[in-house]
């Protein structure tokens, strides 16, 4: 594959942070006997998470959008009202 069919995008993990300290200790801690490369594990998470079994809906084509922009709490109880498997604690 040469550099002109992929894209880097990089990300910083906060190790301060709980939540990006355990997804740093997944990532470092990846069986790649399984997964072939942390980028193949990564893009299928985005996958799953972002496009799920249709299409990613960017918030400029969402109901945001329709609200001027702003999230209001009101959409948000709705949206984890509409994800089946949201925990509680959020």
């Amino acid at each position: 594959m040469s550099s002109d069919d992929s894209i880097m995008h990089a990300f910083r993990l906060n190790i301060n942070n709980p939540d990006h300290l355990k997804i740093h200790k997944i990532l470092r801690d990846l069986d790649l006997s399984i997964y072939k490369s942390k980028s193949n594990f990564i893009v299928e998470i985005l996958k799953t998470h972002l496009l799920g079994d249709g299409e990613y809906v960017p918030l400029s084509d969402s109901d945001v959008a329709k609200q001027g922009g702003y999230v209001t709490k009101e959409y948000v109880d709705n949206l984890k009202e509409s994800i089946p498997c949201m925990p509680e604690m959020i």
